[in-house]
């Protein structure tokens, strides 16, 4: 006895309608072995749909996907400010970044495009000082800035300072950096 004999040929066509794989007209024109295979095929696809769901949703794997998505934040972060080296990259800018690149994505998902929209538009931003490109101009113009400096706060020159300094905030650093940077425990003394 095999699964014809079991099962009318009525009941194949409305277990797999049930199952959503196929319409009645299309069942109707096909034989009762056919019927079989495809009912046979909606149910392995549906055990392995609840299998790969329960594998999902342990935790392990909810664990997994968390960690999957909070890299790829960063990484989209990263480049998002290394594309603006004028924002500054800091939580407050994160956020009001974050909340009107949300309103403009239409399914909740927030993207770069999004980002770089809102940072075109977005007002209220905190800005930063862009490091410029060290040019033998400019390079030579640090270290008169960072003598000058010293003279006048009766400092010490020194080379490592000077690459602190220039690694800090790029070439063409001015003596407010160079304050900021001394205050905050880098630079010359």
């Amino acid at each position: 006895m095999n699964k014809q004999d079991l099962i009318d040929r009525q009941d194949l066509i409305d277990l797999i309608v049930a199952r959503g794989a196929a319409t009645r007209q299309q069942l109707w024109r096909k034989s009762d072995e056919e019927l079989v295979k495809l009912l046979d095929a909606s149910l392995l696809a549906g055990i392995r749909a609840e299998v790969r769901a329960q594998v999902l949703n342990t935790p392990e794997m909810v664990q997994r996907q968390r960690k999957i998505d909070e890299i790829n934040a960063d990484r989209l972060w990263t480049r998002f400010f290394f594309s603006h080296p004028e924002i500054s990259h800091n939580l407050a800018n994160r956020n009001l970044l974050f909340d009107y690149s949300l309103s403009l994505s239409d399914d909740g998902v927030v993207t770069f495009q999004h980002l770089d929209e809102a940072a075109k538009t977005l007002p209220g931003l905190a800005h930063q000082k862009v490091k410029q490109i060290p040019t033998t101009a400019n390079l030579k113009q640090d270290e008169e800035t960072l003598q000058e400096f010293c003279r006048a706060n009766r400092l010490e020159l020194n080379t490592a300072a000077l690459n602190l300094l220039r690694q800090e905030f790029g070439a063409g650093f001015d003596s407010a950096q160079i304050a900021q940077a001394l205050k905050s425990g880098t630079g010359c003394d």
